[in-house]
């Protein structure tokens, strides 16, 4: 009897027969697997699909960096149960592999940002930051913090901007925020709400360098607007955008729902999933119509653009597809990590953008500090201007 007969006879080639049979796990992750990976290839086409038509489309979009890491979970899995159905959860990992840089790019290095760092006349720190009015919600009482996020933005030392639900109001007028930031003594501000005086809710646009002309866009029927300003730096000219899109919808108490997970526990859960998406799937029409009214006036700027803005979608969707459209993202340009802008939702959705001109304008510079003012964090990009000869 030879050596291999008795490894046919022992154990190991029983071992290694009941090992390539499916397990009862096996049963249960193949379907799980395919409908994961439906799900993710479906979600692939989100931003290509106006929601007009396939509004369900948007909402699978909206857990795609949840789908991929499940998707990636599937493979491991399969990769160890020595499985060719492993090239299925692959292929579609690498299908959307390069897609995956809008959520998250791999730092290999420690890179630190001083916001005091001295910058040359032709790069631009440009800042776009949601302040929800500057107020904060304390014991039912809304409480002014201007004077905080004025230490804040100074901090940063930008050198344009952009603000959106910006307020002023009696007890707390913008003069208190521009106090903390003296250098951007130009600003273009547009109140939606409120009169056209000293108070009101909007979009504000500060800046260190002249505003030649300036413009404003309005979004009926909802709160949400865009402005939009030329900028004379040095010999060039940039018309920035400041822009602000339908909102989610989604209250702090959905928020809570969802993150708590109360919703392993309540009866009602059903029915307030169908309310939220019945939400969402609204909002992200309105926000697409909105996308559709304002890219086009930034396709047709006869300088180079820089769009900043809350666009309330990720950028796997119609509306962040629409608005860049030729325009680079920053993000992709110089972040790192994981680029989350929304401090609810577990901390994993971007939703606020710099995008720019990418023929005479690059990002050398991308972060977004983790203030614990709003529920958005700010967003500020180093942009370096390619000068006319």
């Amino acid at each position: 009897m030879g050596k291999n007969d008795s490894y046919y006879r022992g154990g190991s080639f029983q071992r290694e027969k009941k090992r390539r049979r499916f397990s009862l796990a096996d049963l249960i992750l193949f379907p799980a697997t395919v409908v994961v990976c439906l799900l993710l290839a479906t979600a692939y086409f989100a931003q290509w699909i106006d929601p007009h038509h396939f509004g369900i489309l948007a909402l699978i979009g909206l857990i795609l960096p949840i789908l991929y890491i499940a998707c990636t979970l599937c493979l491991l899995y399969w990769v160890i149960r020595w499985k060719k159905f492993a090239l299925f959860p692959l292929a579609i990992l690498i299908i959307g592999f390069f897609g995956i840089g809008l959520f998250f790019r791999p730092q290999f290095k420690r890179t630190y940002n001083d916001p005091s760092e001295k910058r040359d006349r032709t790069t631009v720190r440009t800042v776009s930051y949601n302040v929800m009015g500057m107020m904060k919600r304390e014991n039912n009482r809304l409480t002014p913090r201007m004077s905080t996020f004025g230490e804040l933005v100074d901090s940063l030392k930008p050198d344009i901007l952009c603000l959106q639900e910006f307020q002023s109001t009696v007890w707390a007028p913008k003069s208190t925020f521009e106090a903390y930031i003296p250098d951007l003594k130009y600003n273009v501000i547009r109140y939606k709400v409120g009169d056209s005086g000293s108070t009101g809710w909007g979009l504000a646009l500060y800046s260190r360098y002249p505003i030649l002309h300036s413009g404003y866009f309005d979004f009926e029927n909802t709160t949400n607007s865009a402005l939009w300003a030329d900028v004379k730096i040095l010999s060039d000219t940039l018309r920035i955008f400041n822009v602000h899109l339908q909102t989610t919808s989604i209250s702090a108490t959905d928020q809570d729902f969802i993150t708590s997970m109360n919703f392993v526990r309540d009866s009602t859960r059903s029915e307030k999933f169908r309310n939220m998406f019945q939400k969402l799937k609204r909002n992200y029409v309105i926000r697409a119509s909105q996308a559709d009214s304002i890219a086009p006036l930034i396709a047709a700027s006869p300088y180079p653009v820089v769009v900043c803005g809350d666009f309330n979608d990720t950028p796997m969707s119609y509306t962040y597809h629409r608005m860049r459209g030729k325009l680079a993202d920053s993000f992709r340009e110089a972040g790192h990590g994981l680029g989350y802008t929304y401090r609810g939702f577990f901390r994993m959705l971007r939703i606020d953008y710099i995008l720019h001109s990418s023929d005479r304008i690059r990002t050398v510079n991308y972060f977004s500090p983790d203030f614990d003012c709003s529920d958005h964090n700010p967003v500020a990009v180093d942009l370096k201007i390619a000068t006319e000869s």
